[in-house]
């Protein structure tokens, strides 16, 4: 069961994975990265993520950042082609979320609420 706090991004993770199983048709590929959109490492909690973004290093953006989160067994890259699309809207980051695509895959138990808890950390 969810809390009320968490129950909008649980919301929004079921309508991520939704998007990403209608973007996945579409092709994208890590090997089609632009070089506007670079595959960038981070770590959070100790987990090695990877994550694409449309910002320029040490360039600011104007407009909100739009956050795209896959489904189980996804990838950042499957938003890709959207990016372009959404350019004139704001900044966009897809990240490859703990044990799916290029990410650290950590001894955990996969499931919503450790997605949850991953995103809110």
């Amino acid at each position: 069961m969810t809390s009320k706090r968490s129950a909008p991004i649980v919301r929004i993770l079921l309508l991520a994975a939704l998007l990403g199983f209608c973007a996945a048709p579409l092709g994208a590929r890590p090997e089609q990265t632009t070089e506007a959109v670079r595959a960038r490492w981070t770590s959070v909690d100790g987990i090695r993520v990877r994550y694409f973004d449309t910002a320029v290093p040490g360039k600011a953006v104007d407009g909100p950042v739009l956050l795209f989160v896959h489904g189980y067994c996804g990838s950042g890259s499957h938003f890709e082609l959207l990016f372009p699309l959404l350019e004139d809207v704001g900044r966009c980051v897809a990240m490859d979320l703990p044990g799916c695509a290029a990410s650290e895959k950590p001894d955990a138990t996969y499931s919503v609420s450790y997605f949850v808890e991953f995103l809110e950390s």
